[in-house]
C-alpha cells in the first residue's frame, strides 16, 4: 500500500517537470533565434520541444528530489521565514525541523565551496563570447555577474541563520537524564 505522504507528491512531481519544461522550451524557443536568426519554424519548434522536455525530465526530477531529501518541515512558509530571520517558531517538530536545516546547511556548504567557481567561470566565458562573438552575451555575463554576488552575499548569511537555527534546536530538544 502506498502511504499518503508519496501520493500526494506524485502531482507536485509532475507539476515541476512540466513548469521546469515549458520555461526552458519557451526560452530556447524565444531566446534562440536572437543567437541564431537563420533557425525557424519546424527546426526551433523541435528544438524547443525535445529541450524542454529533457531539461523538465531531468532539472525536474532533481528538484523534486531536493525537495524530499530536505524533509517536510522544509515545505512550511515558517521553515523558510526562519531561515531569512534566523528565529525558530516556538511548538515546532525539533526531529524534523533539524533533518531539514541540516539538510539546507549542507547544500549551502556546497553552494559556498563550488558557488563561486561555477558562477565566475560562467562570467569568463560569456565575457570572452561577448568579446569575440555576438555583443547578445553581454546579458549573460550580466547574468552570471549577478548570481556571483548573490552567492557571495547570501552564502554566509544562510550559514549564520543555520547554526542559529540548530543552537536553538539543541536548547529546546529535550535531553534525557544520564
Amino acid at each position: 500500500m502506498r502511504s499518503p505522504t508519496r501520493r500526494s507528491t506524485v502531482p507536485a512531481t509532475i507539476l515541476t517537470m512540466v513548469v521546469t519544461g515549458l520555461v526552458f522550451g519557451v526560452g530556447w524557443f524565444v531566446g534562440l533565434p536572437l543567437v541564431e536568426p537563420e533557425l525557424h519554424g519546424p527546426q526551433l519548434a523541435i528544438g524547443a520541444v525535445v529541450g524542454g522536455l529533457s531539461f523538465g525530465v531531468l532539472f525536474g526530477g532533481w528538484l523534486v528530489r531536493q525537495r524530499r531529501a530536505a524533509g517536510p518541515a522544509s515545505a512550511d512558509r515558517s521553515f523558510r521565514r526562519a531561515l531569512r530571520t534566523g528565529v525558530l517558531p516556538p511548538g515546532v517538530d525539533t526531529v524534523a525541523w533539524r533533518r531539514s536545516v541540516e539538510h539546507r546547511r549542507a547544500v549551502t556548504l556546497r553552494q559556498q565551496r563550488y558557488g563561486p567557481l561555477v558562477f565566475g567561470a560562467g562570467t569568463v566565458l560569456y565575457v570572452a563570447l561577448a568579446l569575440t562573438q555576438d555583443p547578445l552575451w553581454w546579458l549573460a555575463a550580466a547574468v552570471f555577474v549577478g548570481f556571483l554576488v548573490a552567492a557571495l552575499v547570501q552564502t554566509p548569511r544562510l550559514l549564520r541563520t543555520t547554526s542559529a537555527l540548530l543552537d536553538e534546536l539543541d536548547r529546546r530538544e529535550p535531553h534525557p537524564v544520564t
